[in-house]
């Protein structure tokens, strides 16, 4: 039979193309080909349209507003000054006491199939004037929550924001009355919920190490697995 029939009778099976072989993760938006945008675009249209699933429009949004790159080619294009906003960001995860270390070799073949990994990337801040001459970076780290998916309602999970509207209006009422308006900010916000489930996160890689140049303590409950 012919391949590209065999291709077709595929997707109307399973009611999707094949996935597409780069990610915004790995390569930077704007080095990607006119063609390669556009594909991951359709691919990402068909998600949301048919199968609901909004995950990879965002990813093609965020591509196409933020520059971001994960730790190894964060590294490899800024050295250490991305290691130290790395640095940054998982030092607010020890100062907040919000995970603590575990051996490989201790957890079961179950928690280790649940077990989700930490994702952090590199960002250029554009708006705040980055240039190649003087970079201006950002790192923030995530949990990949799609081992999650199933277990919990989208009440549990929403991250509640202010609706635009409201806020316009607010601030309308603000100026009209001459109220003094204060701005601050909570740090590390997220970290400061109490969690009472319990979750295994994966560190791995460059990531590793520099927990461990933050804490030395992590280099006695390192698995070989675990690099």
């Amino acid at each position: 039979m012919d391949g590209t029939i065999q291709k077709k009778r595929s997707q109307r099976r399973w009611g999707k193309p094949a996935k597409p072989a780069f990610t915004f993760l790995q390569k930077r938006y704007d080095s990607l080909t006119v063609d390669e945008k556009l594909e991951f675009f359709r691919y990402a249209y068909h998600e949301l349209k048919v199968a609901k699933r909004s995950h990879l429009m965002e990813r093609f949004t965020t591509g196409m507003v933020f520059a971001q790159m994960s730790v190894e080619k964060g590294v490899k294009t800024y050295g250490r000054e991305a290691e130290l906003k790395l640095m940054a960001e998982f030092a607010q995860l020890l100062e907040f006491k919000v995970f603590h270390g575990r051996k490989a070799a201790d957890l079961t073949a179950e928690e280790k199939k649940s077990a989700a990994n930490m994702i952090s990337i590199i960002e250029e801040k554009f708006n705040r004037g980055h240039t190649p001459e003087n970079p201006v970076i950002k790192a923030r780290s995530v949990f990949n929550g799609r081992v999650q998916r199933g277990l919990y309602s989208k009440e549990e999970t929403a991250s509640p924001t202010v609706a635009q509207d409201s806020f316009f209006i607010t601030a309308i009422v603000d100026a009209y009355e001459n109220r003094d308006v204060a701005i601050t900010d909570i740090k590390g916000a997220y970290l400061n919920a109490l969690m009472k489930d319990f979750v295994i996160m994966k560190i791995k890689g460059k990531s590793v190490d520099l927990f461990c140049e933050l804490d030395p303590g992590f280099e006695g409950i390192l698995h070989h697995g675990t690099r």
